[in-house]
């Protein structure tokens, strides 16, 4: 009676730590997960939960910040979304987030060196962010840059197999992308 209350004991422990499994840990399953994925509408599936991993921010503060950068930004006011996003990267400079917020803004705004910038520091925290993999493409596109545009392409689609933005990149003639 004695070991079978031991293990349920242990068993009652373990719970709580499975279910609240690290954030790293979860972000390599869903990784895995992507890459894996058969087709696009299982890919968007996966994607959209790594979505919610990454726009939890690391505190209420953060996270109070952040979404009142995204209002402002689709409200169209990207000054007070970059003012905002400053404070939240100043405060959170390792919330990778923070600056893939930034990078959006600063491309919606037509500050594409900026935003180029701003992805460096995504990639630097987070190497497998596809939206900020996505943005270098598109920024790439829009300036008329398709090889630059098609390497960030390749590696964007390293991480997300089946990314839209892949629509944006002529494939080199012959190959399919």
């Amino acid at each position: 009676m004695r070991r079978i209350a031991a293990m349920l004991l242990a068993l009652a422990l373990a719970l709580p730590i499975a279910a609240a499994q690290p954030r790293e840990d979860r972000l390599d399953r869903l990784h895995a997960e992507l890459a894996r994925s058969g087709d696009a509408a299982e890919a968007q599936s996966v994607a959209g939960r790594i979505w919610e991993i990454w726009l939890t921010a690391p505190t209420a503060e953060a996270q109070e910040l952040l979404d009142s950068a995204i209002r402002a930004m689709r409200y169209g006011d990207y000054a007070t979304s970059l003012a905002v996003l400053g404070r939240l990267t100043t405060l959170y400079p390792d919330y990778a987030e923070g600056w893939n917020q930034t990078a959006t803004v600063l491309f919606l705004a037509g500050r594409d060196d900026d935003s180029l910038a701003a992805i460096d520091r995504v990639l630097a925290l987070e190497p497998r962010h596809f939206g900020a993999l996505a943005g270098r493409v598109m920024i790439e596109v829009r300036n008329g840059r398709q090889e630059a545009a098609r390497a960030a392409l390749d590696r964007a689609l390293e991480v997300h197999p089946h990314l839209r933005e892949r629509a944006l990149v002529e494939p080199p003639p012959g190959e399919p992308l």
